[in-house]
């Protein structure tokens, strides 16, 4: 990285990014999507850094990782297809069983994502979940009207998913 410009503002140079898109390629789970192991977070400032990649140098397989996790993510059960809303975590490598606790950063980065996606394939799936995710953002997590609140905990009555199953 390097320092651009009166502003100060750090700018990724072309080998940086590669470096890094290469890395993080290498520790992608090439089946199931995301990195390898369990648990599984979403980690969407590596997938944004895949994707910053991709665009720079139509490095192909850095867009198909960040494109099959997204898609394993939001048909897999990390994602809430009731309410909305992705949660922080799976517990296993299939991204089937939620760590029920959501963040509100990780369900904006994951709007982003599938954005920047969404636009580039026109895949239905990111439409509608941009769509939902922001409903359950303005439902579930805004406080007195404005305000977001940061995450909904897992735990309910002592219990981890308690009020979601």
């Amino acid at each position: 990285a390097r320092l651009a410009g009166s502003h100060a503002k750090a700018v990724l140079d072309r080998d940086t990014l590669a470096t890094l898109a290469n890395g993080i390629e290498g520790m992608i789970d090439r089946d199931l999507g995301g990195l390898r192991g369990a648990p599984k977070f979403p980690n969407a400032p590596f997938m944004q850094t895949l994707w910053l990649s991709w665009l720079r140098d139509r490095h192909t397989a850095h867009r198909d990782a960040v494109l099959l996790s997204l898609e394993q993510m939001l048909r897999g059960g990390i994602y809430d297809h009731i309410g909305g809303g992705l949660s922080r975590y799976s517990t296993d490598a299939e991204w089937l069983v939620p760590h029920f606790e959501k963040m509100l950063y990780d369900n904006a980065q994951l709007i982003r994502l599938c954005n920047w996606a969404y636009a580039a394939t026109g895949n239905e799936l990111f439409r509608v979940r941009i769509e939902e995710t922001i409903d359950w953002l303005l439902r579930e997590m805004r406080v007195d009207g404005s305000a977001f609140a940061a995450s909904l905990d897992a735990d309910s009555e002592g219990e981890e998913g308690l009020f979601y199953t």
